[in-house]
């Protein structure tokens, strides 16, 4: 068992002002990590500058058993660059077979550039059986949100990270996985 300290700091120095927080002395937060611990990888994403394909996505982190599900998952661009992602979550086979179910697969989409660590700080998540009602909008707010469509929610992870590149410059990505 091993643990992972987590710090994080946003400073503006303007005129005579400074403001934020840095504070590499406490950590914003502590994870007791049950699993083998850090794994680190480090990734060239190619060039495309084109209209992606499925086959340009290139896959960073892929759920293993031996590993268990993360516990956070930091993905940091080395240099220059843009990345389009996406997280690729499902349901789990059942609570004690923690393998994707393949029954409700859904892809959420992020995006990451060079100025910050993209950080997922679980690897747990929620959808609904409905992609229309997970991602659809009423009154300019999310259709989960609807009192009968939040009972209707199914715990789900995080069972893959897959990453494509539209610059026209390869990036490297560091991968760190803390499990």
């Amino acid at each position: 068992m091993s643990r992972l300290d987590a710090f994080f700091g946003l400073v503006h120095t303007g005129g005579a002002q400074v403001k934020g927080f840095l504070d590499l002395g406490t950590p914003i937060a502590s994870y007791t990590l049950s699993g083998p611990g850090m794994a680190v990888r480090q990734f060239t994403i190619p060039a495309l500058a084109d209209t992606p394909a499925q086959s340009d996505a290139v896959a960073v982190y892929s759920y293993m058993p031996s590993r268990g599900h993360f516990a956070c998952l930091s993905l940091r661009i080395i240099g220059d660059g843009v990345l389009n992602g996406w997280a690729m979550v499902d349901t789990p086979t059942s609570t004690t077979n923690l393998a994707a179910s393949g029954t409700y697969p859904r892809a959420r989409e992020f995006e990451m550039s060079c100025q910050l660590p993209y950080v997922l700080n679980t690897s747990t998540t929620y959808i609904h059986p409905t992609a229309a009602t997970e991602y659809g909008v009423t009154n300019s707010l999310p259709k989960i949100l609807e009192p009968a469509n939040w009972s209707g929610r199914l715990a789900a992870y995080v069972y893959s990270i897959v990453v494509w590149n539209p610059g026209d410059a390869d990036v490297i990505l560091e991968v760190i996985d803390a499990s």
